[in-house]
């Protein structure tokens, strides 16, 4: 952690998020959400000379209820961002690098823009 003048920061710690979410339901048993989430910068390095960058994160899905039956969809990324998930910084070689490898920000990329599907029977 890094002593930011009264407080402090966490290597990997997103600065602030903002989450937001809408659910609409009717009353024959069909609703539908959708969940919208922005993540702020993160600090990667103490002397702050590696942040990693802000994300947005969205699923949209609906669900259908009949009797004790439910059957939900859920898209996932719908709109097939480029963003990542989570950030670290360290070093790494590659085949045919130099012995000592090179610092850098390697990343795990959101989830590919997906359907998922789920059945419940009560």
């Amino acid at each position: 952690m890094q002593d930011q003048g009264g407080g402090q920061e966490m290597l990997g710690a997103v600065e602030s998020t903002i989450p937001f979410g809408v659910n609409g339901a009717c009353q024959n048993g069909l609703s539908s959400s959708a969940r919208i989430c922005w993540l702020d910068e993160a600090l990667l390095v103490e002397d702050n000379s590696a942040r990693s960058d802000a994300s947005l994160l969205v699923n949209t899905g609906p669900t259908c209820r009949r009797g004790a039956a439910q059957w939900r969809q859920e898209g996932v990324d719908p709109l097939d961002s480029k963003d990542d998930d989570i950030a670290y910084f360290y070093g790494s070689r590659l085949p045919g690098e130099r012995a000592e490898g090179t610092d850098d920000v390697h990343f795990h990329g959101i989830e590919p823009r997906s359907a998922q599907a789920n059945f419940t029977r009560r």
